[in-house]
Order: C-alpha cells, then structure tokens, then sequence
C-alpha cells in the first residue's frame, strides 16, 4: 500500500516531533545527573545568544503550531555573550518548551535578550493562566510540578525548570517568574 506526500510529510513531522521530545528530556536528565553528582562545570567562551534563541525556537515551531500558539523571537543578532553554550542552550530550551506548554491556544511567546554591564537578561513571556504568588518559587523545585495525580493536565517531570535555576546560578545569575 502506498501512502500519499501528505500522509508521509505528517508522518515525518510525528518522528521529527517525538524525537525531539525524547532528545530534549534526556539532556534534563543528563544535567540534572551531572548537577546532582557536582560534575556540572561551565565551559565559558563567547556565545550569539540570539543565533541560539532562533535555533531553539525553530526546533520548537512545529510543536507550537499544532497547538496553535506562536512564537515570537525578535531578538535582533549577533548578540555575543560570554557563557556556557551547552548550559544557556538548555535554559533557553527549557524555558521555551515551558511557555509554549503552558500558553492557551491562539496565545503568543515572546522572547527578548539583551546585554549590559549586569549581564545577560532573557525574558520569555506567555499569556498562561498564572501562578499565585506562594507558589512561584516551587515551580523551581526538583521534580515539583503545581497540578499532579491523574487528572493533571500538562506533562514533564518537574525537571526543566529547577535544571534552568541551577544552571543559571552556576554560571553566576539567577531565574526569577513573573507571574
């Protein structure tokens, strides 16, 4: 049986989408193995951290698509910055894939970097339904997650967001959440 260009081009993207996925997760696990044992060590050198931005959000424009949310990165390069390409990539990474997550159909992520005497901020917002105020920092707890049991509705293991934290305060900076 022959399948048509259509069946094969959404296909491609299933495999495409769900290896990402799986790519994604077992780099959280590996750094969270990695900070655990105490052998997460930055590799400093200059990173274009908006070339890096579009390339995650690239990898990610598919899976926002087929939830209906947009990504909007106008990040305008090369912004150079000193820092640990494997570690910022994962921030970035996880950060978006958080946002894109947790942003309503028909909502927009927007990201935005620049750099200063302080370093590098990075801001990625979302229009998702917020989090109370005694509960913004546990988002940053290992493997905590706000909604649990069978009935939540968001999947992840409450990883990404205590690896960006801990790889944030290993470089020297911080996370924080507006919400």
């Amino acid at each position: 049986r022959e399948l048509g260009g259509e069946k094969v081009s959404a296909i491609a993207r299933m495999i495409h989408d769900e290896a990402f996925h799986l790519d994604f997760q077992l780099q959280n696990i590996f750094m969270a193995a990695e900070l655990e044992a105490g052998e997460a060590v930055p590799d400093f050198s200059m990173v274009d951290v908006a070339a890096m931005i579009e390339a995650v959000s690239d990898s990610l424009r598919e899976r926002a698509a087929l939830k209906g949310v947009s990504l909007n990165v106008p990040v305008e390069g090369p912004l150079f910055f000193n820092t640990d390409a494997r570690m910022l990539h994962l921030i970035i990474a996880n950060l978006l894939v958080n946002a894109v997550e947790y942003t309503p159909v028909g909502g927009r992520v927007m990201t935005t970097a620049g750099c200063d005497s302080g370093g590098l901020k990075l801001v990625v917002e979302n229009p998702g339904h917020g989090i109370s105020p005694e509960c913004q920092e546990l988002v940053f707890d290992r493997f905590r997650q706000l909604e649990t049991g069978t009935t939540k509705t968001h999947p992840g293991h409450g990883l990404g967001l205590s690896i960006t934290k801990a790889l944030s305060q290993l470089q020297g900076g911080c996370v924080s959440l507006n919400s």
